[in-house]
Parts: structure tokens; sequence; C-alpha cells
């Protein structure tokens, strides 16, 4: 990321994090094609998915079921894309 992001301490700002996230991953996922969803302060949807930098989870949106999740470290993107791609299909 081009700038620091500290810990949230408002939804303004993680909805700002989210943003430059989007816009960070866009360019590997096809504009448009990334998807942000925000937790409120409470963190519950963080308890339930653990969001870390290189996670990814594929989710469908009708049955709230889980088709795919990528492992926690920066390795195999290659393979971790071609993951969330073939899930995505």
């Amino acid at each position: 990321m081009k700038r620091h992001i500290p810990w949230h301490k408002t939804e303004a700002e993680r909805a700002e994090a989210a943003k430059d996230t989007k816009i960070f991953l866009e360019p590997f996922m096809g504009k448009g094609k990334v998807h942000m969803w925000m937790d409120t302060m409470d963190d519950k949807l963080e308890a339930m998915y653990e969001a870390r930098p290189w996670r990814q989870y594929v989710i469908e949106a009708e049955s709230g079921k889980l088709i795919a999740a990528t492992g926690l470290a920066p390795f195999n993107m290659e393979g971790k894309i071609a993951k969330v791609k073939a899930a995505c299909k």
C-alpha cells in the first residue's frame, strides 16, 4: 500500500481502507471484479473470517456458502489468484 493504515477507529476509516484495497487489487482481478464488504466496529465478520492481507475468500452470496479460501502468507500468489478465479466461474 502507498500509505500506512493504522488500526481503524471509525467506520469511515475502515471504509477508506477498503476503497484503497479495492483499487490495489483490481489490476490483478479486473476492474469491477473486486467487491468489498465492511464489518462494523464490533468485528464480528473479522472473528468469522480473520481478514489478513493475503487471505481471500469466495462466498456464494445467495447461500452464504464458503466456496474457496486462500492461506495467510503472500506465497504462491499465482496459485492463489487461479484458485479464486476458478471459484468465481
